[in-house]
């Protein structure tokens, strides 16, 4: 049998699309000659992306392992790798080992199932690949009227969380990185488009606390802090809820108000979350 698909390991991915990206690092001599008379191999280098229907039963551990680096609440400074696998129905599979989820988001929007995408950095291609098996569609997919930011009302959520994965730790006598490395701090973040009558998102950037006194110097509050925001994710039918997503320290980081002609006025409010070993994002499955 022929599968066109991904898989996590041994987990096959219901997915929209992927790709890979291999770059061999070309390395030149730049001599006297009138052209490249020299061209060997460099740093070997793989990476990817992948995107699917949210199935927060079946993806869940990935975001929770793979880049928060553990359960229950919270992050850890810990790496996880897995192995990825890509196949066609030609029968062409290849598979990459040591690869490290180095992003994701989850984008919620009117008029679509909601939607999730994964970066992924990889060490190099395994000689033999893994088998891959049939996806398991029987996770349900949440879908937009299903889904809710308790009283906060929004056209369209996106939520990012970032793990920056370094790959050149690299050694005289070896074109593969020897390890993967987080490069950077984990960040989570996000943003909101708001309805077209709706203001008070908006004001929670535009206000400092501080406008009476903007010119004196004193006990200044620059307040930036919003609250929590939690997002519900049910099945399709509404009959039963999938997972709740929790962010318990947002930041207001930026907003965009913009009007052209009679069209909708486009009001966006950008966030961050702070997030710590215990605290900041909970992600519950049901």
């Amino acid at each position: 049998m022929t599968i066109r698909g991904l898989s996590i390991d041994t987990t096959s991915i219901p997915i929209l699309g992927a790709s890979i990206d291999t770059n061999r690092n070309l390395l030149t001599e730049e001599s006297m000659a009138p052209s490249e008379v020299s061209i060997t191999g460099g740093i070997y280098n793989v990476s990817g992306n992948f995107s699917a229907g949210y199935r927060p039963t079946l993806i869940n551990p990935f975001i929770e392992t793979g880049l928060l680096g553990k359960t229950g609440g919270g992050i850890a400074d810990v790496i996880n790798y897995y192995e990825i696998t890509l196949g066609d129905e030609f029968n062409n599979t290849n598979t990459f080992a040591s690869c490290v989820l180095s992003n994701c988001s989850i984008s919620v929007k009117t008029k679509e199932l909601t939607k999730i995408s994964f970066d992924w950095v990889g060490t190099r291609k395994k000689s033999t690949p893994n088998p891959l098996t049939s996806p398991d569609y029987t996770h349900e997919v949440s879908i937009f009227y299903n889904a809710s930011l308790g009283d906060i009302k929004c056209s369209s959520l996106t939520l990012n969380i970032s793990r920056p994965i370094g790959n050149d730790d690299t050694i005289i006598g070896s074109e593969y990185a020897q390890s993967l490395f987080q490069s950077d701090q984990i960040t989570v973040g996000g943003n909101l488009t708001i309805p077209n009558k709706d203001y008070a998102l908006i004001d929670k950037v535009l206000t400092t606390t501080d406008e009476a006194t903007w010119d004196t110097i004193g006990n200044k509050n620059n307040t930036t802090y919003y609250g929590e925001i939690k997002i519900l994710f049910r099945n399709p039918s509404g009959t039963k809820d999938l997972t709740t997503i929790t962010l318990s320290d947002v930041y207001a980081q930026q907003s965009n108000i913009s009007m052209q002609g009679r069209q909708r006025i486009e009001k966006t409010f950008d966030f961050k979350a702070k997030v710590t070993n215990s605290t900041g994002i909970l992600i519950y499955t049901i």
